[in-house]
């Protein structure tokens, strides 16, 4: 589907549907949009319940990455479809790259994630894969 016709009725649509993944509100416009999502927002939502302006909750390592990885996917195979082995290789890649570094790095592979996510976003070319 084209979201991008009738946004905010998609988006109202998504939220009532009852069958979309549990994902910050406010997070489910970038998803539309194909936008890259900011992994410390899902995790301070997964967190609290809710997201304090007053408190951070960034991704700091290989399992938060996973969690909050795990919620996003989800997330995106909702509303596209034809992206879950797209989704399911990018997952393979950075688990590797996890792997093969001390949890002193990780920051390192989060950091390739976010600028990778980012890069994806304003390509519409590319895929993560």
């Amino acid at each position: 589907e084209n979201y991008a016709l009738d946004h905010s009725g998609a988006l109202a649509s998504l939220l009532n549907s009852g069958v979309n993944p549990t994902f910050p509100k406010h997070l489910w416009s970038a998803v539309l949009r194909d936008e890259a999502v900011e992994f410390n927002d899902i995790h301070a939502h997964t967190y609290s319940g809710h997201i304090d302006s007053s408190t951070t909750y960034p991704i700091t390592d290989k399992s938060t990455w996973i969690d909050c990885w795990g919620v996003y996917s989800k997330a995106v195979c909702t509303v596209f479809e034809g992206r879950e082995k797209e989704l399911q290789k990018y997952e393979t890649f950075v688990r590797g790259l996890f792997q093969c570094r001390v949890p002193t790095e990780h920051h390192n592979v989060i950091n390739f994630d976010r600028a990778a996510r980012k890069s994806s976003e304003s390509d519409a070319t590319s895929s993560l894969a």
